[in-house]
């Protein structure tokens, strides 16, 4: 009877441990002005294109990331093939980012409106010029169910082991 108790308290952890939390972000102050959320397993991005009138400008772009659970968030900054953009300066929450190596991973912590901001600035070289910033929260499976079964299977064994010692001991005695 004890032994089926203890195989349904780790098949009830097993069920429980298939519910992942999902990865929200909010993806706010884009230069086209819009906001979107991110879930688990979803991809958004934003790209800007520089018109006629802005070749020759300096540019500073700022989004913000908004984070309700725990969950690991790549960001990535690409420049559009044939595109002349001279970026001098990505900031990730205040830190300098060296540009063609921007491949950063966020880890959530939890905590509820855990912001975060990128800053990106640079000059126009010329017109139709764009950039491509994703965010990616695909969180990858942790096997729970299996660490359950074989750490349950092997707290067992220890158990049965340590009372046989123990009836050993009593019988010597």
């Amino acid at each position: 009877m004890k032994k089926m108790r203890t195989v349904l308290a780790l098949l009830v952890l097993a069920g429980f441990s298939q519910a992942a939390l999902s990865a929200t972000l909010t993806w706010g102050n884009k230069p086209v002005g819009s906001t979107v959320t991110l879930d688990q397993g979803s991809v958004i991005s934003a790209s800007f294109g520089f018109g006629p009138s802005l070749v020759g400008d300096i540019f500073s772009h700022s989004y913000s990331f908004k984070s309700t659970s725990i969950a690991t968030v790549l960001l990535r900054m690409i420049e559009l093939p044939h595109e002349n953009i001279d970026v001098t300066k990505i900031t990730y929450d205040g830190i300098a980012m060296t540009f063609d190596s921007f491949n950063q991973r966020w880890f959530g912590n939890g905590a509820n409106s855990l912001e975060h901001t990128i800053q990106i600035m640079g000059s126009v070289d010329r017109a139709g010029t764009a950039y491509l910033l994703t965010a990616d929260s695909s969180v990858s499976n942790v096997p729970v169910p299996a660490a359950i079964w074989l750490f349950g299977s092997a707290f067992a064994g220890l158990i049965g082991v340590s009372k046989r010692k123990m009836g050993a001991k009593t019988q010597t005695v």
